[in-house]
């Protein structure tokens, strides 16, 4: 099984349904077109890595532009961050948001002292918060969906866009976190592989 469902360090198979993505694919397109921004888009904190999203999203075509390889990606170990910036449960709300502005990330899994991934955040989720002294342990999302290196990449963005979830963390045989796939490594697995043109 390429994907599991882990909570509170417990493990189960997730089995994605047959039929999943036609209606889940036109109830996502319609809720985007819908999506109104809300009063914290002007917190400074979203300004910021806003900018920087978009300054990496200039980079990363710039990139790719220089480079006419033709790039094939297969599975997820081939797209995915290894090098995943991480924090515990007893870390606040302050010192995520910090590390997240130095590193520019907008997704932070949570782990225990074996690397195991217990819980994950959004940049999102931290500007819901006024109080910056809470633990991570008392906000961050328990349940999460995770995979294997070996998974296909259409299987993956799949399971991601059925979920509408905008991340998948990636664990090893031993469970342990060793790496992330997020929307953008899809993109520019996409643009790398020219699989755009085939539309231009």
């Amino acid at each position: 099984m390429s994907f599991l469902v882990t909570y509170a360090g417990q493990f189960k198979n997730y089995k994605l349904p047959d039929e999943f993505h036609y209606e889940k694919i036109h109830h996502t397109n319609q809720s985007t077109k819908n999506k109104k921004v809300g009063d914290e888009a002007d917190d400074e904190f979203e300004k910021h890595l806003q900018h920087k999203k978009t300054q990496s999203a200039i980079s990363q075509y710039q990139k790719i532009e220089r480079d006419h390889t033709n790039i094939t990606f297969k599975d997820a170990h081939s797209i995915m961050t290894h090098s995943v910036k991480t924090m515990h449960e007893d870390n606040t709300i302050k010192e995520a948001m910090q590390l997240m502005q130095e590193r520019h990330i907008h997704h932070l899994p949570i782990v225990n002292d074996k690397k195991e991934i217990v819980g994950i955040l959004s940049d999102r989720d931290l500007l819901k918060q006024t109080n910056r002294d809470l633990h991570l342990i008392d906000i961050m999302q328990r349940e999460i969906i995770v995979c294997h290196p070996t998974t296909k990449i259409p299987i993956l963005a799949s399971v991601m866009l059925h979920e509408g979830i905008h991340c998948m963390p990636i664990i090893n045989d031993a469970r342990a976190l060793v790496g992330i796939v997020t929307q953008t490594d899809i993109l520019t697995a996409i643009l790398q592989m020219n699989l755009l043109k085939a539309w231009g």
